[in-house]
Order: C-alpha cells, then sequence, then structure tokens
C-alpha cells in the first residue's frame, strides 16, 4: 500500500448537522452530529512495472489532514476539550456516522508510442480507528482514518503522479488520550 505523504492541496467545510423535524437537539454541543467535507489532491509516485497488456495495481493511503477543520468548529462553536494542548495531551478525532467517499486519477503520465492506460477502479474508507476517550478513558470506535483507492496502470515506465479525492462525512467531533509508554 502506498502511504500519501504529500497532498498537492487540500480542502475542507465543516458545519453542524441540522436536526430532522421532531428530532431532539443534543443535550451538549459535544455530542451534535457535523458534516465535514474533505476533498483535494495527493501526490503519488506509482510507476508501472508491467510489460504491455497486463496492468501493475495498487492501493493508496489517502489521510488528509483534518485537524485545521475540527480546530475550526471547536473554536467556532465553543465545544470543551480536555485539559492540555492538541497533540501533546490529547488527539482531535471525527467519530464517523456516515461516509461517501471518492477518488480519481488526477495525473498520469505514459511514455511516447506505448499503449498505455490508468485507472482508479474502486475506492472505500480506510478502516476506522478506535482510540480511549481522553474525558472518560471508555473506548472511542469509528474513528476516521482516510479512503483507500485502488489504482492500476498499464506499460513499463508508465506513471500515476496525482490522485483527487472528495469524501463527504457525517458524524461527531470527539478527543482521544494521548496514551505514553
Amino acid at each position: 500500500m502506498i502511504e500519501v505523504v504529500r497532498f498537492a492541496c487540500s480542502n475542507w467545510v465543516i458545519t453542524p448537522a441540522a436536526l430532522a423535524v421532531n428530532e431532539v437537539p443534543p443535550a451538549n454541543i459535544g455530542e451534535q452530529r457535523f458534516i465535514l467535507i474533505l476533498s483535494g489532491v495527493a501526490v503519488i509516485a506509482f510507476e508501472g512495472r508491467a510489460p504491455n497488456w497486463p496492468w501493475t495495481h495498487e492501493t493508496v493511503h489517502i489521510r488528509p489532514d483534518i485537524n485545521p477543520a475540527l480546530a475550526h468548529a471547536i473554536d467556532q462553536h465553543q465545544i470543551p476539550t480536555p485539559p492540555g494542548n492538541a497533540g501533546f495531551q490529547f488527539t482531535r478525532e471525527f467519530q464517523v456516522e456516515q461516509i461517501a467517499p471518492f477518488a480519481g486519477v488526477a495525473s498520469f503520465e505514459a511514455p511516447a508510442g506505448k499503449a498505455t492506460g490508468a485507472a482508479c477502479d474502486a475506492w472505500r474508507p480506510h478502516p476506522y480507528e478506535t482510540r480511549t476517550d481522553a474525558f472518560n478513558s471508555a473506548p472511542l470506535p469509528q474513528l476516521f482514518a482516510g479512503i483507500q483507492a485502488d489504482l492500476a496502470e498499464r506499460t513499463v515506465g508508465g506513471n500515476i503522479h496525482r490522485v483527487h479525492y472528495h469524501v463527504a462525512l457525517i458524524g461527531k467531533i470527539r478527543f482521544g488520550a494521548v496514551i505514553i509508554t
């Protein structure tokens, strides 16, 4: 699996999710559901290794930085945080209730005179993570950990350079405990 470490661009929108008619409002802001939209371009280096017609396949793990979006919502809506500093005493997390990911090839280079191709065959959520809640030490399941995209490239020397992604999420902002060992 190729782990994305560079992003050409990354964008986000976060807003509280509206309540349905007759839905009971959350008891506190910590239980508010949010809509989080992530989009951008991941920079990768995926070179085809298959001669002529067979395809080279690889899975890419795209994990956009959600911290700026979560920090904005926490500040905007005055969501209480655990004692200490984010990243040192606690982590900001997004507990997923619904997700709709998308990914596709954004940039491809083919060797001159070769029959070649590039494809994004499938995309899906990366397996969710579980952490310990920083407030009450209970398990925090279903935490967003990015998405996966299955890429394919045909012909030696062909390169997929960039993958674009779009992820729509509904869930809750949570805080994970930082475990020091």
